[in-house]
């Protein structure tokens, strides 16, 4: 085990450095095929014609950079004894230990390298998913993403290209060995200097994030218990003095009585109205929660279930918020007469 842990933390600097290099490389040259592509209009947006500036032609050239280092480790593949420094920090004293230097052999590309190009991915995919069906104003952001995506794809394919059709790492991987080698002590090699260090990172990984899942599900518990429903005695304050409320938060269980209505300020707003237990109330939302809010009430209407959100009490609809977003109370003078409703939500998440 400790041997294991041992060539792990040996080779850590070379994934690590690779994970990195992978992903300066898609969002550095994502970022100005983005500024091409949003000059040009697409996704049904209008074209954006502010210039390309300097700053755009610089990541092109870092990221261009980077990709060419990968390339070139890829298909020209060597086994390379790198060496790091552990570095010990105590009393405010740092001392690096020189004489105790770490060294380790790297092959620059393997099929399991493929697993740290996941790693590096993987953040621009999850909020590539997340704001696929932004607005406009976003279009550079979620192009970007998009564009890193695609820039990543080639990649392992090209990985898997030079390990099984060009055959190039393998030589480089077994040149230390024998001719007359064994298969099982090159599968031992293999495992030992690219799998093993690969799922190590992998594990390591997995464990960092159930922990933070972890922490997160236990906080948004907790939040829920400490958020009070909304409920008569909570409606009736609400109606009495709403600006107590300040930005106290509320859970709210209603079923949805209108159509989403759409507003037009600065940004995007929205709007419904709902009836709870306690009461009928008109539920808002800004426009970066736009798509979550209007998701839950097409949800909520389809399935016949209430909806369940968490908002804050709006003594009244502000003049900013009027001009950011659009509300307007009497959009729902034709809804059951809901403009007049007590109360007014603000949403906060689901």
């Amino acid at each position: 085990m400790l041997r294991a842990l041992n060539r792990f933390v040996r080779r850590l600097p070379s994934l690590l450095k690779l994970m990195v290099t992978v992903f300066i490389a898609i969002m550095a040259t994502g970022a100005f095929v983005a500024k091409v592509l949003d000059r040009l209009g697409v996704r049904g947006c209008a074209p954006n014609l502010e210039p390309i500036t300097w700053h755009y032609w610089l990541v092109l050239v870092v990221g261009l950079w980077m990709f060419r280092c990968l390339v070139r480790d890829i298909l020209w593949p060597k086994l390379r004894v790198e060496e790091w420094t552990p570095v010990h920090q105590g009393d405010g004293a740092i001392a690096a230990q020189t004489r105790a230097k770490m060294r380790y052999a790297y092959l620059t590309t393997h099929p399991s390298y493929i697993l740290v190009d996941v790693l590096a991915v993987l953040g621009p995919a999850v909020l590539m998913v997340m704001a696929w069906n932004e607005p406009c104003h976003a279009n550079h952001q979620v192009l970007m993403l998009r564009s890193a995506v695609a820039l990543w794809l080639p990649l392992p394919l090209l990985r898997l290209l030079s390990w099984f059709v060009l055959k190039r790492g393998k030589a480089a991987l077994f040149q230390h060995l024998a001719e007359n080698a064994s298969e099982e002590k090159k599968s031992a090699l293999e495992w030992r200097i690219c799998w093993q260090p690969v799922l190590n990172l992998w594990g390591l990984y997995l464990a960092i994030a159930s922990l933070v899942i972890g922490i997160i599900a236990y906080e948004q518990r907790q939040e829920e218990k400490n958020t009070p429903l909304l409920d008569t005695a909570q409606f009736s304050a609400a109606i009495s003095d709403p600006a107590s409320f300040g930005e106290k938060r509320l859970r709210v269980h209603g079923t949805v009585a209108s159509g989403v209505k759409e507003f037009r300020g600065n940004v995007r707003g929205t709007g419904v109205a709902m009836h709870t237990d306690a009461g009928p109330v008109l539920v808002f939302a800004t426009g970066l929660m736009s798509d979550e809010f209007v998701a839950m009430v097409q949800e909520s209407s389809a399935t016949g279930q209430p909806a369940r959100f968490v908002a804050n009490v709006m003594p009244d609809i502000l003049p900013e918020d009027a001009r950011n977003f659009g509300w307007n109370a009497g959009a729902f003078a034709g809804d059951g007469d809901f403009a007049n409703a007590p109360v007014w939500l603000r949403f906060v998440k689901r």
